[in-house]
Parts: C-alpha cells; structure tokens; sequence
C-alpha cells in the first residue's frame, strides 16, 4: 500500500476525525468542563455513607456521564466504520468487486482506523479529569487555609471551639482527597476506552461491514426516524422543563447526547449524498450562514414582559432619585453630628466565582449587621457581579424584618462574633451550591443550535433565556430549602420587572443595580438602571419611560421591560456560551420623525471588568448633589470593590501570531479594571482631602486563588466555593489574621471592612441611646 491509498483511505475518515476532536475539546479542554470533574470528584469524596439521596445524586450524574462518553465512542466506531466499507467499495479494482467487495480481506488502516476512532473520546476524558488534579503543595495549602472557615460552619452547630475544629480537620482530610478520585475516574476511562475497542473489535465482523454497505443502496429509515424522534424529544423536554431535566442529566451527558445525535445525523446525510448526490449538509451549512448573513434567525433578543405597568415611571434624573432615597433614610437622626454612611459595590466580572463572591460577602455583611442595607445605595455589576448583586438584591427586597427591634434593624447585632441569625448567608450558600451551566449547556447545543439552521427566530429557543430561568428557579429554591423569611410568600424578585426592585419609599433596604453591557456597534457603555445618571456619553438600556415630544404628554413608554433575570443576563454575555442581546430604541430623524433601530449588547466586560468605572460616575453624581443641598449633614461615600488578585502572570508563550490579537484584547479589559481601580482611589482620596460636605474611600476585596483554579463557567466544585467563603473573612478576626500558608492580606482586608461597617452602624445606634 503507498502513500496514495494511506491519504486516501485516511480522507475517508476526515468527519470522524473532526467527530473525534470536537469530543476532545468539549471533554478536556474548557476550564468549565475541568471543574465539573473537580467537582464531582471532591462530592463524592465527602459525602457521608448516611447521605443515601446526595449520594444517589451524584452516582446518578457520574453513571450518566461515563455512559454518554461510552455511547459517544460507539457511535464514533459505528459511523466511521461504514465509511471504511464505502471507501473499500469505491475503490474496488473493478466493478464486481464494487459490486460486491469482500470484506473478508480490508486494508488494515480500513480495519483499525474505527477502533482506534472509538477509544479517542474516552482517551480525551481521562486526559481531561487528569487535568483536573491540582498539585500537591496547593492542596496542603488549601487544607491549612479552609480550616477556619469549616470549622466556623461547624461551630453554628455544636457551640464547641475544639469539637468544631475536630471534626472541620476530618472533613477537610476527606475532602481533599478529591485529587484521588479524580486519578480513579482516569484510569477507569482509560480502561474503558481499552474495553471498548477490544469489544468492537469483537463484533466487527465482514457480515456487519457488508451490511453497513448495502445502506448505500437501500437507505433504512429506521436510523433516522429514531434519531430525528430522540432529536426532537431532547429538544421538547428541554424547552418545557429548562431547568429540572438538564440539572439531573448533568452537563457531561448533554454534550454526549448532542455528539451521538450529531455524528448519526453527518451519517444519514452522508448516506443520502451517496444515494442522490445531492448535498445536502453544504446546504445546511449555506443556509445557515445565509439566515444569520440576512438576520433572520436572530432569536437573542432581550425578553421583555407583557405587562409594563411596573417599567413605566418615567427617568426623573439621578438628583431626584437621591432625594428620594435620602428622604427615606428612616436612622438619618441616629447620626447627627457625624458623616452619614452611605455605601456603594463595584462587583466584577467573572462568571459564577464572581457571582458567589459578591453575594457571599454581602450577604455575611447584611447577616452581621441588618441596617447595612439601609444604607448601600447602589451596586455597579459586570458579568458574574451582576448576577451576585441581582442575587443579593433579592433577597434584600423580600426579606422580612418584622421581627428586629429599631437597634438592630437600623444598626448590628451587639456582638461582632456571637450567634445570630444567618438567613442570608444560608440562601446564598444554597443559590450558588446548585447547578447554573447544565441548563445552558443544554439550551446551546439543542433548541439553540437548531435554531442556526431556521430562516425564522423563535424566541423561546434562545439559549440565554435558559440561564435567566435557572437563575430564577435557583433563586426560589434557596429561599425554600432555608426558609428564608419573606415578607411576601408570592414576590418572585428575580422574575419581577427589573424596575420593580428599586422603590425606596416600599423598599428602603434594597439598594439600586447599575448592571453594565457593551453595546457592539460603539464599543460603549449600556447600562441597565433605574435612573439616569453620569456623563453626557453614558447611554442606558431604555427600561424607564423618557419624556419626548412625540410621545403622550411628552412620555415615551420604555422599549423593554425586562425581568430582573434577564437584566443580569444581559450583563453576562461573554464569548461564546451566552450570545449578543438585541433591542429596538427609539431615535430622532432629521426631520423630525422617530424610527426604530437594533441595538446589540454583550457583556460588560468588554469595555470594562470591574464595574468601578460605573460606580465612580455615579459617586460623582452623589458628590454633586449633596453640594446642591440635596442632604443638611455631611456624608461619607465607601466604594467596596470586589476584584481579584495574582491570576495573572502576564507571561505569554505559543501560537503568538495566530492568538496574540486574542489574548490582548481579553487581558485589556482585566487591565482596565485595574486601572479604573486605581483611578478611583485617586479620585476620592483627592474628594476626601478638599474641603466639603462629603468624605470618601476605595476598599478593595479581593480573591486570591492560592493556586487552585477559579473558572470562568456556571458551576462550582465545592472547594472553589469553600475558598471565596474564606475571603469573606469575619469581623472577630480583623487585625489578628496569622498567614499560616503565606500573605492572607486579602481575606485580613475583608475582616476588617466587616468590623468597621459593624463599628460605624452600631455607633449610630449607639449615638441615640438613653
């Protein structure tokens, strides 16, 4: 055999080639699919043999798992095979032999190409959970690190310091044992990939070559009909149950269903060509790029609800909205002759870590001290930051605080370190324990990615709508789990228009959300808010009515009314799970007249991560109020920047004139943040320093990963959710924080803010009492 016949015989496999790499990277290569392993690895570590249902859980999603991977192989073997049997026929040297090969004697590259194809899926997995290890000297640091943070959870339970930290030393032990899991699940892969290919090699027999062939001729209906009817069940059962039916498939599955359904697909369409000479996957491809060339299958725009009524009070300016909140600060007396505390967050992007750190902290914070709320005004999200202030936003909004006494509603707990209620810690923790990425994983690859193919846009398949749902149902779930006191059972936040959330006369405890986006066309900011404020640039998402002449009494209704989900959402459209969003606005003709134009917006990201930049134009929207007269007393404005620290080494290295452009642009946003960090604290530093009726500060939070990888993705392992925990700090510890594995400046920093809104909100308590 030359040359020539190995290209050719290896052409004959390109598909399932391509077939094997895709599965390669959806199993190995994304930093998501890496820490579902992590975590399915350390909750099996450390569940308890008692725990028969969490246990069942996650045998149930691993089993599936492995089964899908399994499939995927099988289907790989079986595809590529009867393309070894049409190859062996078009190449006959003569027509009997095309005719009628015999497939007794096949070339040995036709013979071993689709056993050695089927093993390839599984030898990607196990490279992929292999990676997922992390290194030893990260582990003995984690193990040292999380110890005050189990043995705090455990404390809330037994009241006992040394029976606390027992058992958090024990559980601990068990957990980090996640990295021998992981070389477990490897090796078995690996096994099973052996497994696999002895097993067809065992039933690749010339009977089943010769059938495969004579599909060529006699096209059965059986292959696709089943396909075609699983296809379509799949994309049923996701579109009517979005969130349930893909959080119990689990995301390894999903993407091995799609890869199984894809390749019989590519196969029966390969069958068809053969039997018509038609084309048909070209057309397909053509027809897509055609729909999205012409825009007709864009399915991404923002969701909007039906009824308006809460979306339609009209943008009074940033000056009034901040009267309105000054006027109903119920504690302003508790300060007379000092700085009235005001608060505001910059929470960065980041995918779910993000998410988790922002929530977390607040949420502890809030826990400590119940007048904290009364006194954030506003948190500027991006990405994951959005998500986590939505989150916590919430909460803050349904929260019953019947129960508190005026002290410790408007202030703190007395003690900075004793038992006290922890609701909103609890429903954080559950909101971000469950699944976020398996229903959008599930949504991308099947009604979502049918939809390419569409010329028509069917909303209902859009992809980031599967995110807002499981954000809601996710929310809802955690306040039932937790029982969470609601003062109204029926109020669903995060599915209530986005407008609803900021009423401060209703909700005096809940503060606005500036969620910030990248509109594609400029390259500008769009940010999603319940005023305008800042700069002439600065352009908002039109969720407000805006006076106008042309409208009814000079009132336009808003473009969009979106819930609050869906307003997060839209500020965590990064590349390229969660797609571009679209909107109509309304703008002015030359001559006067009004016309509708599409707008799109990504994530905010893009044009800055950490949100400071927003945060920082409305403190200076503050700062010129107060001047205005807007408030009698003096205030004091505390930017609280959540942001992390040494990800980056800034070294680059391969692949430097293909990815380069890439890696630039991606790390330029990060750097912008840092700078718009920076910036910041020279702004208000300068501000406090003049002067005037206002003093202000830049606090950073930061997360410092300690080696261990923090992804950008929807779901979390549990140590990863273990680690942000542990730079929450604890107002007890501030100024006595040892750095037993190194520099713990980070989570010191966090401690100390905590004492110092406990300090700041108590004395105000304390200024009127008798």
């Amino acid at each position: 055999m030359n040359s020539r016949d190995i290209w050719l015989q290896l052409q004959a496999f390109r598909l399932h080639l391509v077939m094997a790499l895709v599965s390669g990277v959806l199993f190995a290569v994304p930093h998501q699919t890496r820490e579902i392993y992590r975590a399915l690895a350390q909750m099996l570590a450390s569940v308890k043999p008692a725990q028969h249902s969490e246990l069942q859980i996650i045998t149930f999603e691993i089993s599936l798992a492995v089964a899908g991977i399994v499939a995927v192989c099988v289907t790989l073997w079986f595809t590529a095979r009867r393309s070894a049997s049409f190859h062996q026929s078009r190449n006959a040297a003569s027509a009997a032999a095309a005719e009628f090969p015999d497939f007794a004697h096949r070339p040995l590259l036709l013979t071993w190409m689709p056993r050695g194809l089927a093993a390839l899926p599984l030898v990607f997995a196990a490279g992929g959970v292999y990676l997922a290890n992390v290194s030893g000297p990260v582990i003995d640091r984690l193990r040292v690190e999380l110890e005050p943070v189990f043995t705090r959870t455990y404390l809330r339970i037994t009241g006992d310091e040394t029976v606390s930290a027992a058992i958090a030393k024990g559980n601990i032990a068990e957990l980090m044992r996640f990295n021998l899991y992981l070389e477990t699940f490897a090796l078995t892969l690996l096994a099973l990939a052996a497994a696999v290919v002895f097993l067809v090699t065992l039933i690749d027999r010339p009977a089943l070559a010769a059938w495969l062939f004579r599909l060529r001729k006699r096209p059965v209906l059986i292959t696709p009909a089943v396909t075609c009817a699983a296809l379509f069940a799949t994309i049923a059962a996701v579109l009517i149950w979005p969130v349930t039916v893909p959080q119990k498939m689990g995301a390894i599955f999903i993407m091995s269903i799609f890869l199984v359904m894809l390749q019989l697909i590519l196969m029966q369409l390969q069958i068809w060509r053969q039997h018509n000479g038609v084309p048909i996957t070209l057309i397909l491809i053509l027809g897509a790029i055609l729909f999205s060339l012409q825009d007709w299958n864009d399915n991404h725009a923002i969701r909007s609800l039906a009824d308006t009524s809460d979306a339609a009070q009209k943008d009074t300016g940033f000056k009034t909205a901040f009267r309105r909140w000054i006027a109903s600060r119920k504690d302003m007396d508790r300060f007379e002759g000092t700085n009235y505390p005001i608060y505001v967050a910059a929470a960065q992007g980041g995918g779910i870590y993000a998410a988790k750190h922002a929530a977390s902290f607040l949420a502890e914070l809030q826990d400590l001290c119940p007048g904290f709320g009364h006194h954030l005004f506003a948190i500027s999200g991006v990405s994951g930051g959005s998500v986590g202030a939505s989150v916590f936003t919430g909460l803050s909004q349904q929260y019953d605080r019947s129960g508190l006494d005026d002290d410790t509603k408007f202030g703190c707990f007395e003690d900075s370190d004793g038992q006290r209620p922890e609701h909103f810690s609890f429903a954080t923790t559950e909101m971000f324990r469950q699944d976020l990425w398996s229903p959008l994983a599930a949504s991308l690859l099947f009604p979502d990615f049918m939809q390419r193919f569409l010329p028509v846009a069917l909303p209902a398949w859009d992809r980031a709508r599967a995110l807002e749902f499981t954000l809601e149902d996710s929310y809802d779930r955690a306040v039932r789990v937790t029982s969470f006191p609601v003062s109204d059972a029926a109020m669903r936040p995060l599915a209530s228009p986005f407008m609803a959330h900021w009423d401060p006369e209703n909700h005096p405890f809940t503060p606005a959300l500036l969620l910030n986006t990248t509109e594609v066309g400029t390259g500008r900011r769009r940010v999603a808010a319940p005023f305008s404020f800042g700069p002439a640039g600065l352009k908002f998402i039109p969720v407000f009515a805006t006076g106008d002449q042309s409208g009814a009494d000079g009132i336009l209704p808003p473009e969009i009314n979106p819930p609050l989900s869906a307003a997060a959402g839209l500020s965590a459209r990064f590349p390229w799970v969660t797609p571009s969003a679209h909107f109509h606005e309304r703008v002015r003709n030359d001559d006067g007249t009004i016309r509708s134009r599409k707008i799109s917006v990504v994530d905010g990201g893009y044009f800055e991560n950490s949100g400071v930049v927003t945060a920082l134009d409305l403190i200076k929207e503050m700062v010129e109020a107060v001047r205005d007269g807007a408030l009698d007393q003096k205030i004091e404005i505390n930017l609280l920047v959540f942001t992390s620290a040494n990800f980056d080494t800034g070294e680059t290295s391969g692949l430097g004139e293909a990815i380069d452009p890439m890696r630039a642009i991606f790390n330029a946003r990060t750097a912008r943040g840092g700078i718009a960090i920076e910036e910041a604290i020279s702004t208000l530093t300068l501000m406090s320093n003049e002067q005037g009726p206002v003093r202000a500060e830049v606090v950073k939070l930061e997360l410092n990963g300690y080696g261990y990888p923090l992804p950008l993705g929807w779901r979390l392992s549990p140590i990863t959710r273990h680690l942000i925990s542990l730079h929450n700090g604890a107002a007890a510890d501030c100024g006595k924080e040892a750095a037993p594995g190194g520099d713990r400046s980070e989570i010191a920093t966090s401690s100390c803010v905590k004492q110092r809104v406990f300090e700041r909100l108590r004395q105000g308590s304390a200024s009127k009492s008798p």
